[in-house]
Order: structure tokens, then sequence, then C-alpha cells
């Protein structure tokens, strides 16, 4: 039994691996390439018109080799849902784009529309799937890319089942029970639970655009998925010797249900939540103490966790071409001397300088567009003032120089 209750953490310790690395066999899957269809033209692979100018592509009519049956990739402007507030959230474009891509065959004769470029944005810029392809309209699950995400998951999922040890080697199994530990990491435990939860929602959000699921219903699944995989793993702690904490599911609803959030309040997309690891100052000490946990997700001495600030939209429109979009600020808090026997633990504050890559980046094509998109979401080092627990200057927080 022991053995098994192991096996579930090292499972689900693969989803959220999983999440993160199996996105190119994902996009594979997803992709229909024009010169599968028959009669499509191979030559025409789209291209994002930042103007708005509607495309067309025309394919054979079935049973008619003289007609043409005419398609349109987007929507007339008439029918476009407006966009959110400029000044609230920046204007769309220009920037790097993804390709709308010629409908697959499929999609012409079943009236599976997706939606237009303008209308899959965030925080004023385009949004990007892991395919390069828009979402559908109404739901249209892609079997192909569910199996081949469902495979790659397995796959490393029992990958990391055999290797047993890699997680909480030390833990103690036990009947499940409940244990309520708010003070642990000074409290910086629970921020890193909302950052799981906001960091799972959204790999399940995504894995769910490119299967085929539409805006909205990718939105409330992907929340949905993260928050579970969360929670998945709360319950398999109530197996162990720290227990059942409410007050970390706490964080996991509150992360994945703030990512539901910025996908339904255009204003939240503003505020990015951000993760940094760095060096601690004392990892001599460190290395000869006997510490908790050498796995980063669980070294709450290297971690920082952030909110990110996209000042350009913030300010009035007259001051906005004096603040480049892609530079950003950050306050980031976290927890020192944790997991050292001997220390007094205590917490740090900083203000921080940081990049929105999306905007700062050139167009690296659909699928690097995607990966620069989702790696926007750790901070990288940069100046940062800190204001806690002594105000000093460092030069490329979170390296000490």
């Amino acid at each position: 039994m022991n053995h098994l209750i192991t096996s579930a953490r090292q499972f689900s310790l693969g989803i959220i691996t999983g999440m993160l690395l199996l996105m190119a066999a994902t996009a594979m899957a997803g992709q229909v390439s024009p010169a599968a269809i028959p009669g499509a033209d191979a030559g025409q692979t789209g291209g994002h018109d930042s103007a708005g100018v509607t495309k067309t592509d025309t394919l054979p009519a079935a049973g008619s080799p003289g007609d043409t049956l005419t398609t349109r990739a987007t929507i007339p402007d008439s029918t476009r849902p407006p966009l959110p507030d400029s000044s609230i959230v920046g204007r769309v474009g220009p920037g790097p784009s993804q390709s709308p891509e010629t409908p697959s065959l499929n999609d012409v004769l079943t009236d599976h529309p997706r939606l237009s470029q303008e209308e899959y944005t965030f925080a004023g810029h385009t949004r990007y799937t892991m395919n390069g392809k828009l979402p559908y309209r109404q739901t249209n699950i892609q079997p192909g890319t569910m199996a081949a995400f469902g495979g790659a998951l397995l796959a490393l999922a029992t990958t990391i089942t055999w290797y047993q040890q890699a997680w909480y080697p030390d833990s103690t199994l036990q009947h499940f029970h409940f244990l309520v530990d708010w003070r642990y990491a000074k409290e910086f435990d629970k921020v890193g639970h909302a950052f799981g939860g906001w960091m799972s929602a959204y790999c399940s959000h995504e894995a769910f655009i490119a299967s085929g699921l539409s805006k909205d219903d990718a939105a409330i699944w992907g929340a949905a998925g993260g928050l579970f995989f969360q929670t998945f793993m709360e319950v398999q702690d109530g197996f162990h010797s720290w227990g059942f904490d409410w007050t970390d599911e706490l964080g996991n609803v509150i992360g994945a249900g703030y990512f539901y959030a910025q996908l339904k309040v255009p204003f939240l997309q503003n505020f990015d939540p951000k993760w940094s690891v760095g060096p601690t100052g004392r990892d001599s000490a460190r290395n000869a103490a006997q510490i908790r946990s050498r796995l980063i997700v669980d070294d709450y001495d290297r971690q920082e966790m952030w909110l990110s600030v996209k000042v350009h939209n913030l300010l009035p429109e007259n001051l906005q071409p004096y603040w480049p979009k892609w530079l950003q600020l950050a306050v980031g808090a976290g927890a020192r001397d944790v997991e050292l026997q001997g220390y007094t633990p205590y917490r740090v504050l900083h203000l921080s300088l940081d990049y929105n890559l999306v905007e700062m980046l050139p167009d690296l094509g659909p699928f690097g567009n995607w990966l620069i998109q989702g790696i926007n979401a750790f901070h990288l080092p940069a100046p940062a003032l800190q204001l806690w627990p002594k105000v000093k200057f460092e030069l490329i927080y979170p390296f000490h120089l």
C-alpha cells in the first residue's frame, strides 16, 4: 500500500512536468498541413494582418472542378466583438503574431470557424497558442491532439514514478490526516501554492485550447484542471507527515481563481504573478546543515514570488510613448533561512524592474512566440531595490554582485 501511495505522488509530479515539457509533441499532433488537404493552396499559409484585413482562401467545390468555394479565415468587421478599452489594457499589436492558417477542409465543410486575432489577445497584445492556430469559436475536440497530450503525459508520469525517491525522500507515510501549518516559510508557502495554482491552470488552459476547446470553455476547464492537480497533490500530502493543510488548499484556489479572473476581467491582465529562483547567500551553511528539502519547488530560501505590473498600459495615453511596453515594475516577496537549523527565518521584500518578453523579443514563429509567452511567467535577473529587512540596491537580483 505504501508503494502505491508513493507511486501516486510521483504520478502527480509527472502531471505538472508533462504540462510543461510535452508541448512540442502536442503541437505536432495539432498541426494540419495545407499540402495534405485536397485542393488547398500549399503556398498560402496565412499570416497575421495586424491591420485586421480579412483574408480569403479558395478550395475547389465538391463535384464541380471548375467552381470554387470561398471561405473566410476571419469574420466580417461588423460582427466582431469590440476590443477592450485601449486605455486600460493597451492597443493590439503591432508585434510578433501567429498565423490564423488556411482552414482545414474539415473546418470548412463542418462550419468550425475560429476567432480572429483581434479577439484573442492578452493585455492588448497578441495571445499565442502552442500549435499556432487560433481557438475555435465553439468547442471542436481534436482527438489526435488529445491523444498526443494524454500519451506524452502518461509517459512522463511513468518515468517519474520509476524515479521513486525524486520527491520528499524523508517523508513518512501515515493514515490520511489534516494538519495546519500557517507559519511555515513565514507564510510564503501559501503564496507558493497560489503561484502553483495559477501556473497549473495556465498549462491546463493551453492544452485545452490546442485540443479544440473554445476560449470560454478552455478558461473554465483550464482553471478547474489546475485546481484539480494542486488538490490532488495536497491530498497526497495528507498521507504524509505534514498532512492535508486547508490553508495550502486556499492558496491553490486563489491561484487558479486568479487565472480565470484574468481571462474574464481585462484590467487584471496588467498584473501578472511571476516566480524567480537564485542563490541564498548562505549556501555554505546550507551545505553543512540538515535542511528539509533540496528540491527547488519546495526550497523557499531560494525562491521569490512577484507581482509584475504593465506600467505602460496603466499610464494616461499622453504619457504612454515615454514608457516602453516591454519594461515593467515588479514587487517581490519571500522568506530566508527557512530551511536552516539554528537560524531565525525572516521575510524579504524587493522592488525590481521586470521584462515583458512578449513585447520585447522579435517574432520567433508560432511555437517560439508561445514558448516565450510561457517563459514570461518567470521573473528574470534585473536591477532591484531591497526594501526589507534593510534598504539596499541589487544590480542583478537575485545574484548578489
